[in-house]
Parts: structure tokens; sequence; C-alpha cells
């Protein structure tokens, strides 16, 4: 059972990239000409999935390249490939908010892509909202900046690796009794370093898991005062505006944006990223 399973991992894996050639958006073809109907996945396995929805891409249905790769996501796949595939979809079927999410999704799992990066800037380049992020001092910006290089995962392995590395020279210096007080000088240098891998741990699942970031899926949409459509009207977002979400209250979210505004955006206009 168990080498059975390893050649349909196998398998769906060569499937996967042979799908997945990932074109920048700006030079991907239309592909309109020969629309398909997508028929939905429901208990297809992964690989056939992946290949309905390329073959919708590539035939210019988006709506339903982007509603399988959304069943695969629902399904328990979260690939960086999958998130990338759906927000190139969405993009094409005029889903900014959508395929922007998407991007912000796939990033996560691959902080490095340049793909990845490159189309995500070029779909926000079609948002109506430019905000100018709220000042903030250059090295916590350069901070946050490193920290989102990098998984979880990855961080904690760097932690791992240098914390076993320090115990080892630690053990060599109490044994032979080498390296005098500049070498205990060096050890504390090495618990620093291994201080900030574990604030860029810290920080990456903090922005991951614990931070709620949402954009907005419609048109136009009333940013209020309050909870309510009586509230005094702050501005109107439009599709594909990110912000942080505070807390929800009566069908109502209290976000902010990278201005430094707050303000009160209805649910259903937004969905969480």
């Amino acid at each position: 059972m168990a080498e059975k399973n390893g050649l349909i991992i196998l398998e769906m894996l060569r499937t996967c990239a042979a799908q997945s050639r990932r074109v920048i958006i700006i030079l991907a073809g239309c592909g309109c000409a020969f629309p398909l109907l997508c028929v939905p996945c429901g208990a297809q396995s992964v690989t056939a999935a992946f290949d309905s929805a390329g073959t919708c891409y590539e035939r210019g249905d988006y709506a339903g390249a982007a509603s399988l790769y959304g069943q695969m996501i629902d399904q328990g796949y979260d690939d960086a490939r999958v998130w990338y595939n759906l927000g190139n979809a969405e993009f094409k079927a005029g889903h900014l908010g959508l395929a922007i999410r998407a991007y912000v999704r796939a990033q996560r799992l691959a902080p490095r892509d340049a793909d990845i990066e490159a189309n995500l800037q070029f779909v926000r380049l079609y948002t109506a909202d430019k905000m100018e992020q709220s000042g903030r001092l250059f090295f916590l910006g350069w901070a946050d900046a490193l920290a989102g290089r990098y998984t979880v995962a990855e961080w904690l392995g760097f932690s791992g690796m240098l914390l076993f590395i320090l115990a080892v020279l630690a053990a060599f210096k109490v044994w032979y009794g080498r390296g005098g007080r500049a070498g205990w000088y060096w050890l504390g240098f090495g618990m620093f370093i291994w201080l900030l891998t574990m604030g860029g741990a810290a920080r990456r699942y903090y922005d991951q898991y614990y931070l709620q970031q949402g954009v907005i899926i419609e048109a136009a949409t009333d940013v209020r005062g309050g909870p309510g459509g009586d509230y005094t009207l702050q501005f109107t977002g439009h599709d594909g505006l990110i912000f942080t979400i505070d807390r929800l209250e009566s069908g109502w979210y209290l976000v902010s944006f990278a201005n430094g505004i707050k303000g009160w955006i209805q649910a259903d206009s937004v969905v969480r990223i």
C-alpha cells in the first residue's frame, strides 16, 4: 500500500509539473476561441482535477478553471502551484480581489518565487485604490522583508541547525577548555543570531496564522464609521483593496488599511486571505 501511494504521488507531481506552465499573466494568451464546459471534479482525483483545470484555462474557460482549482484547495491540496494557477484564472476571469488573494496565499507557501511576485505586483496595477503604507522605521521594514523571504518551517530549520552547532561548540569548549574568553564571546554572538532566527520564525508565524487579512471582491463597497449603513461614509473601496481585520460585529468587519485609516466594511463584500 505504501508503494502504491508513493507511485500515485509521483504520478501526480509529474502531471502537475507538465500542466503548470507558469507563464506571466501579461504574456498569457487568451485562448478563448474554443470554450470548453468543465465538469466539476467532485470525486475526481487531484491529478484529474489539475488536468481538467489546465484544459479549461487553455481553452478560455477561466471561471471553470478557477472553480476546479478552488475545489482542489477545498479538498486539502494546499500547494503554491495550485494557488498560483488559481490566481491566473481569477485574473483572466476579471476578479482582481480573488486573484490577489490567491497570489498572496501562494506567496506564503513559496515566498521567494519570482513568478508569484511578478504576477502579484502586475495585478495590483489594476486596482483603483493606491494606498501608501503609513510611516515606519526603516529597521522594522527591513526586518519584515527579511522575515517574509522564508517560511516558518525554513526559519525553524535555520534555528534548529544553529542551536545544534552552538551546543556542540559549547560542549567542546567546556570539555577541552580552549578558546578562552573570546570563545565565550563568539558563543554569545551565536546565541544572538539564534535569537534573530527565532524572531524571524515568530514574525512569520504571526503574519501567516495570527494576523487576519482580507481583500475586497466587489466592484465597489462603502467603508463606514460604524457597523451599519447608517454610519458616516468614510470612502468607497474597490475590488482588490487589501486590509487587516480587527473584529467582526453584526455582519461588518472593523478593518485597518495600509495608510492607517480604520473603518467598517460589510463582510459580504470581502473575503479573508
